[in-house]
């Protein structure tokens, strides 16, 4: 049983994480490039994992939590935008080309 008493593990001490600035900039390049947001949501969740697992060696866990936030954005401005041109054509009655 752990000690209840036992202050927090203090976060934010250690290293960067080596992939915490692409988590970051694979989120940024999703708003214009929707298949790079892809890696940037997976690769972004497992740093956070390895960054959640040692709080404190690592310590740019804010970065990789905007990166991968940008991913999800991107995502859903991505298959919003895919919907609308879709329902557009449909309502509109023409063809995809």
């Amino acid at each position: 049983m752990s000690n209840p008493y036992q202050p927090p593990p203090v976060r934010g001490y250690g290293r960067p994480h080596p992939q915490g600035t692409l988590v970051l900039v694979l989120g940024i390049l999703g708003l214009a490039l929707a298949p790079v947001a892809v890696p940037g949501l997976l690769r972004g969740t497992q740093v956070l994992r390895e960054i959640d697992a040692r709080p404190t060696l690592y310590s740019n866990r804010t970065p990789v939590v905007v990166g991968r936030l940008l991913s999800i954005v991107a995502l859903v401005v991505w298959a919003g935008a895919i919907l609308f041109y879709l329902v557009a054509v449909v309502a509109l009655g023409h063809d995809l080309t």
